[in-house]
């Protein structure tokens, strides 16, 4: 029952972050659409889930999540606002279970160079 329920939690952050990666920035090409994704890791520690965004052909994920130092591109938090929405909507026991027994909920932007 956790490991059906902690899927659907992955899938709908994976969701939640495509969604606002479709809101701002406009989309062009649907390459940061499409390499959005999320993963359940087991640890020692607990369990983790990782959302990730980028690949080698879109290498710009990680300036439109953060936005440049020289401000050419405002930070647009795609991923960051998938996390947040997703904690506040997750599953009372679920957040319970997380709380006592797993790491929370992660949030990693995977760049490949």
């Amino acid at each position: 029952y956790f490991t059906k329920n902690l899927r659907s939690v992955s899938k709908k952050l994976r969701q939640r972050a495509q969604l606002q990666a479709t809101i701002d920035p406009k989309v062009r090409t649907g390459n940061l659409y499409r390499s959005i994704a999320s993963k359940i890791n087991s640890r020692s520690s607990g369990v983790e889930i990782v959302l990730s965004a980028g690949s080698d052909s879109v290498k710009y994920a990680a300036p439109i999540e953060f936005g440049t130092k020289d401000g050419r591109l405002y930070p647009r938090l795609f991923l960051d606002k998938a996390v947040k929405l997703q904690q506040q909507r997750m599953p009372k026991f679920l957040k319970l279970l997380l709380k006592s027994k797993c790491q929370i909920v992660e949030l990693y932007l995977f760049i490949r160079r």
